[in-house]
């Protein structure tokens, strides 16, 4: 096992060095999607009948995963687990099998199967920690010499561990989920999904260590690139992996490597006004302004609703002196998503770079048009090599 032996390593002496990390929990969201993998973006979705529809973020991601409706509980699976020829609870039973009728019996398979769509149903309710008890429960149906399973029951064993790892990571049990996550890896070495995981659950807790001690949450952040690269081995056409990857990159202050993954995701997916919006915001903090401020325009102006890219042009128009046009971006801006007007959420959950951050705040501190003015003066000076 010896991935899962370097992240034990890992771990173990994080918390020697640190104690025990909290995470905070992500914000429960409502909404839930077929899919089990946590992979996501903070990529933004524009429609023609909303305002601005905020998409995937990675924290949201934590608490966003599918659930198929099935109603087998967990003792009924393992009642069915009991012995050759039991029933599944809810078949006909002897009553009704004298009655003409037949007794639905359940392979193994088949059950094993069912355990992991009722782990997907409790975690869709929320019900995060029944659902781990039913993938501990099925994972516990193995044997522990993984290695000697057949390759199907490899895979089914690797996505309850991956599973699992989803509800501990909403459960804020990140070690652990960590954990499985490298179980899934080990078992199934060519799914991408398990990867991306594995790199989201280190991202967030370099996440809870960024403000104290950030030369160990960046460790932890390039850890979870070397994921994201790891999963697009696997899957090289997953433009979200790209924009992972690429936000983390932002993160650590590598700006020039995290353009280039930021243009290959926007390659994969051209009309991706989020992932456009990300290269403009990049092209500014390396320099490029113009070019930034050119592609600020046009996703503007093809997508007047999109929020987070009125705010973007707010702070570039006011620090270029259009101070009339900053403002009407910035109302209309806050007023299309309140959540702009936290600078830890354009931070942590947008991934806006140092500079645009820089713009915005001082957009904010002017206040009134006097105001504007007299600090934009201040800040051409400051910032002139870039304007």
């Amino acid at each position: 096992m010896g991935i899962v032996l370097r992240v034990v390593m890992l771990l173990w002496g994080m918390q020697a060095a640190l104690g025990f990390v909290a995470v905070s929990p992500a914000t429960t969201k409502a909404a839930a999607t077929t899919s089990t993998t946590l992979a996501a973006s903070t990529e933004s979705e524009v429609g023609p009948n909303t305002h601005t529809r905020q998409g995937v973020n990675r924290k949201d991601a934590l608490r966003r995963f599918g659930g198929v409706a099935f109603g087998l509980t967990t003792g009924a699976a393992w009642a069915g687990l009991g012995g050759a020829g039991a029933t599944l609870s809810g078949a006909p039973g002897p009553s009704s099998a004298a009655a003409g009728g037949t007794v639905t019996r359940k392979s193994l398979q088949e059950l094993q199967f069912e355990m992991l769509k009722k782990g997907l149903d409790l975690t869709h309710a929320f019900q995060y920690d029944e659902a781990e008890d039913v993938y501990t429960e099925l994972i516990g149906l193995f044997d522990s010499d993984y290695a000697a399973l057949s390759d199907g029951d490899k895979q089914l064993v690797a996505k309850a561990f991956s599973n699992r790892g989803n509800v501990r990571c909403s459960l804020t049990r990140v070690s652990g989920a960590l954990m499985d996550y490298s179980m899934s890896i080990e078992l199934s070495p060519t799914t991408a999904e398990y990867f991306t995981n594995r790199g989201l659950a280190f991202e967030l807790l370099a996440d809870s260590l960024l403000s104290d001690r950030e030369s160990d949450a960046f460790q932890f952040y390039e850890t979870a690139i070397s994921d994201y690269d790891h999963a697009l081995v696997l899957d090289p056409e997953n433009h979200r992996l790209y924009l992972n990857a690429g936000d983390v990159l932002t993160r650590i202050r590598k700006n020039d490597v995290a353009l280039e993954y930021y243009r290959r995701a926007l390659v994969i997916l051209p009309d991706s006004p989020a992932t456009r919006g990300k290269v403009a915001m990049l092209e500014v903090e390396n320099g490029n302004v113009a070019r930034g401020v050119y592609m600020l325009e046009t996703i503007t102006r093809r997508n007047p609703d999109f929020a987070e890219m009125l705010l973007a042009s707010a702070a570039l128009d006011w620090t270029l002196g259009r101070f009339v046009d900053g403002i009407d971006y910035y109302r209309e801006a806050i007023a299309r998503d309140p959540r702009l007007l936290n600078s830890g959420y354009l931070e942590m959950d947008c991934h806006w770079p140092p500079t645009m951050l820089k713009m915005v705040g001082k957009l904010r501190e002017a206040g009134t048009m006097e105001g504007i003015r007299s600090t934009a003066v201040s800040w051409f000076d400051s910032r002139g090599n870039l304007i």
